[in-house]
């Protein structure tokens, strides 16, 4: 019999530039108890560091998501709720810091959508048009709804649903986290724990070009999360998308061993690898002269985002 205090997530995850954008504003986490899915906006400048901001506060999550332990229990729905609008309320802070250190940054945000493992149920989370997806025996349903202009006319029972995939307007997201943004409380909700569940998180570049029938064909048939997550950007990329397109899939299931090692996708995982490059290059005095370090403010947040994941990666190991 399934013991439900073993049910965790077995993930896969992917984010591509696409076709049309010159970087990658998206940024995904994957982990056995932590999903999520950052659209960044704000143009070239700050749609990445406002999504990377988001994921990297959001991380911290996985340290306290999951027991260690036999005698431990994990987080009650209460402490996972305060932990998650305390995480988000972080990355506000964290992105009002940088933009008045950086002017040019002004205008960032990030949508924020993914899902937590508490003692006995699954919480999501969600600001924006990023979409969270449950799977369940058979059937698909859209867990989020969407924070649009768009959608409230849909709402509001003024356009169809059908009309409103092709709307000149249904990009215009009237909640997201950002330094404009007053209102930045996510919408809260719990979803049971089902053993066989799968679940799909994916910004606007992948469910703006490919339909919901679609998108419930392709988790059927594709064994592996990571397939079913590259199937679904790939076919947004050949259906058109315009945009960055991000994917992450996971399935609920009992996993007695070791947990995966969390993943980060999209701008997370680059601007570490940026970060990491440069600690290499600013590693012997010849390279300092040859790369001046970044701005104190700059490199405190990243310094900051690589112990935070570092520490992420250390508790998995332990």
């Amino acid at each position: 019999m399934v013991s439900e205090k073993n049910l965790q997530f077995d993930f896969g995850a992917r984010s591509d530039v696409g076709v049309v954008r010159d970087s990658n504003q998206d940024s995904a986490l994957a982990s056995s108890n932590v999903l999520l899915v950052a659209d960044g906006m704000g143009g070239h400048a700050g749609g990445d560091v406002a999504s990377t901001i988001a994921t990297t506060m959001l991380s911290e999550l996985t340290q306290v998501a999951a027991p260690r332990g036999r005698a431990q229990t994990r987080l009650s729905v209460s402490d996972a709720e305060q932990l998650v609008k305390d995480s988000i309320t972080q990355a506000y802070i964290a992105i009002l810091d940088i933009v008045k250190n950086e002017p040019e940054l002004a205008g960032m945000g990030t949508t924020l959508t993914g899902i937590v493992r508490a003692e006995n149920t699954f919480l999501s989370f969600h600001l924006g048009d990023s979409r969270l997806y449950r799977l369940h025996e058979g059937t698909l349903t859209q867990m989020t709804k969407d924070h649009t202009f768009v959608q409230r006319l849909v709402d509001s029972g003024k356009i169809s649903a059908e009309e409103a995939r092709n709307h000149p307007q249904k990009n215009v997201v009237v909640r997201v986290l950002g330094d404009f943004e007053v209102d930045f409380e996510p919408d809260l909700d719990y979803i049971p724990i089902c053993a066989n569940d799968r679940f799909f998180i994916c910004s606007d570049g992948v469910c703006g070009t490919v339909d919901d029938d679609t998108i419930r064909q392709i988790l059927l048939e594709k064994c592996s999360p990571e397939d079913a997550a590259n199937e679904l950007v790939d076919l947004a990329l050949r259906n058109g998308s315009t945009d960055n397109c991000t994917a992450v899939v996971a399935d609920v299931k009992e996993i007695t061993g070791e947990p995966q090692l969390p993943v980060f996708a999209g701008a997370t995982q680059e601007a570490l690898q940026d970060h990491l490059n440069d600690l290499v290059k600013r590693g012997s005095d010849t390279a300092k002269k040859k790369h001046p370090t970044k701005q104190p403010e700059k490199l405190g947040f990243f310094d900051k985002m690589l112990e935070t994941v570092k520490s992420v990666f250390n508790q998995v190991l332990q």
